[in-house]
């Protein structure tokens, strides 16, 4: 793991979501031996990383929104409400990666609406696919997956030791192959 880079709410980031992931894993959750405790808690990173996070109704179709203004010291993400905590969870991840890969300087506009449509859900657009995979591997790293999916757990209780859902969960499984 790289050593903190952090800038203002950035972390630098690597080219590759999952080691950006694992690398503010270590930064702002794992104890003093390195151990990281799930389920992961993306809105307490959000605020290590000094970013605010705010629950709000957003549009029902909106999931959430990270929004930084020029000359603002930090960013905000807003989570929508209505949403399960579970998918909560998983947006703020996103959005940390958003941020995480953007950063930002004191004079930039940051602006990232994260909705339910058919462009998102197609995976097409690279900016949403890397979000979704830093996001994957912050809430569910990969090599603690294939660790419990080895030891014979259950798909419920690999997702709940995540804090995930069962269908992200199988998602998950799916992307490392492993059902």
């Amino acid at each position: 793991m790289s050593p903190d880079t952090r800038k203002g709410n950035h972390v630098e980031a690597s080219v590759d979501p999952r080691e950006a992931a694992l690398d503010v894993l270590a930064q702002y959750w794992a104890d003093n031996d390195g151990q990281v405790n799930f389920p992961v808690d993306p809105v307490r990173i959000a605020h290590a990383l000094g970013v605010e996070v705010v629950r709000a109704n957003l549009e029902e179709d909106v999931s959430g929104l990270l929004v930084k203004e020029p000359h603002a010291e930090n960013a905000r993400i807003f989570l929508n409400r209505r949403d399960h905590e579970r998918r909560q969870r998983f947006t703020c991840a996103h959005e940390i990666g958003h941020l995480t890969r953007r950063g930002a300087s004191a004079d930039e506009r940051i602006g990232y609406v994260d909705s339910r449509d058919t462009l998102s859900s197609a995976g097409t657009d690279p900016e949403e696919v890397w979000a979704n995979a830093f996001a994957a591997e912050l809430l569910m790293p990969a090599v603690a997956v294939r660790t419990l999916w080895a030891q014979g757990k259950s798909v419920p209780k690999v997702a709940r030791t995540f804090g995930v859902s069962e269908e992200a969960m199988q998602y998950r499984l799916a992307k490392l192959r492993l059902s």
